[in-house]
């Protein structure tokens, strides 16, 4: 009889686990991301893409809300943020647009920024939240920036300091058992304050797409506009990405 309760009780694990992680999902309640200006943003800032040529474009066309790219990189013992999408070249870096530079030369207090943080890790998390601070100082970005994650534990660990953090994440998979990473990205984002996740917008189509179905979501990149106007009329679909041509 201990034999058959004691295998009883591990086959009941996992139930009891499962429950567990759901109650403590569906009571999180993630901080608000920001008051937004509006609910279509341009991806990269516009063309030539992640550069204040491009954003100044966006602006005349009336746009005021940009996702840029940023890659954090030490120099001379001087920690910085290099604006583009792909990690920088050190041999080239004097041709390299800093994202104090691009602040300094388009900000103003209108203006909405969500930072996609290509390069965040365990390594340059702090010295990089250092300088995310300075720079909302100087630029009074408070209330006008949010910081975008694909790096979960560092992502995690940012989103409960003073900084608004959004994650990229894959809400569904393609194999059998997409029922496991359910649970999984359930776990993950009720351990964390993130703000929203962000996903590919064809996600949302998918097997496990249901899962954050009452969770703030991001969606990307989406330029069809007959397609923005749906997921727009979703309570939990914060904003969508698109380009500019």
């Amino acid at each position: 009889m201990k034999i058959k309760g004691i295998i009883l009780s591990l086959a009941l694990l996992p139930i009891v686990v499962i429950l567990i992680i759901q109650f403590k999902f569906d009571n999180h309640q993630p901080p608000q991301l920001l008051k937004l200006n509006e609910r279509v943003w341009i991806h990269r800032g516009g063309t030539p893409e992640n550069s204040p040529e491009g954003i100044k474009k966006s602006l005349n066309l009336g746009h005021k809300s940009f996702e840029i790219d940023i890659h954090f990189i030490e120099d001379k013992g001087k920690g910085k943020f290099i604006v583009q999408h792909d990690f920088p070249n050190k041999l080239i870096e004097q041709n390299l647009l800093v994202l104090d530079e691009l602040l300094e030369e388009v900000d103003d207090s209108s203006l909405q920024w969500w930072f996609d943080f290509k390069n965040l890790n365990s390594e340059n998390l702090e010295p990089a939240f250092s300088l995310l601070k300075e720079l909302e100082k100087k630029y009074s970005l408070k209330g006008r920036f949010f910081v975008e994650g694909s790096s979960y534990f560092p992502a995690c660990t940012l989103s409960k300091k003073d900084i608004p953090v959004v994650f990229w994440i894959n809400p569904h998979s393609k194999s059998r058992f997409f029922f496991i990473r359910e649970v999984q990205n359930k776990l993950m984002v009720s351990l964390c304050n993130f703000s929203a996740l962000t996903a590919y917008y064809e996600s949302f189509t998918a097997p496990g797409s249901h899962t954050f179905e009452n969770f703030p979501v991001i969606l990307f990149t989406v330029n069809e506009q007959e397609k923005i106007d749906q997921y727009l009329q979703q309570d939990n679909i914060l904003l969508v990405l698109k380009d500019l041509p």
